[in-house]
């Protein structure tokens, strides 16, 4: 049995490594960051999130760095 302080740290840990992903793959496809809080609108939100979530990355470069579709064309 887990005790509370190991289920808070592991679910803390846990949200900001999502965190992470979810701002890089909106990055990935344009957007800021800060779309990531959009997801606290109910219903909506977490649709929209789930949608640009499987849009496909911009193939070239944007103003938060190279795509990672540009940097595999140049291997």
């Amino acid at each position: 049995r887990s005790t509370p302080l190991y289920s808070s740290a592991a679910s803390e840990c846990i949200r900001d490594r999502s965190l992470a992903v979810v701002v890089r793959r909106l990055h990935d496809i344009g957007k800021s960051g800060w779309f990531y809080f959009i997801g606290a609108i109910p219903i909506i939100g977490g649709i929209i999130l789930l949608i640009w979530m499987c849009k496909d990355s911009e193939p070239q470069r944007n103003q938060y760095g190279l795509s990672l579709k540009e940097n595999s064309l140049h291997k």
